[in-house]
């Protein structure tokens, strides 16, 4: 289980990703909005399709394992399954 700010929250990890990405289900705990990216772009995801990612939300603190780490969340716009 990862905590993003005092949420805890499943999620797939790739620890060879540039990026990190939270969905609105995830992101509607939050207090704090999204600020809109200088330069959006496109994702694809699994089901084929791609969608445009406007947003993040940056210095999120993450804690895996009690480390604790502040990256940058791009806002995906997709239904969680």
């Amino acid at each position: 289980m990862i905590k993003v700010f005092t949420f805890n929250v499943y999620a797939l990890l790739d620890p060879g990703a540039s990026l990190s990405f939270v969905t609105h289900y995830v992101a509607m705990n939050f207090n704090t909005l999204p600020k809109q990216l200088l330069n959006p772009f496109s994702v694809s995801i699994p089901v084929g399709d791609s969608i445009l990612a406007e947003r993040a939300y940056r210095d999120c603190t993450i804690s895996v394992n009690n480390n604790d780490t502040m990256p940058c969340l791009v806002k995906l716009d997709i239904v969680d399954v």
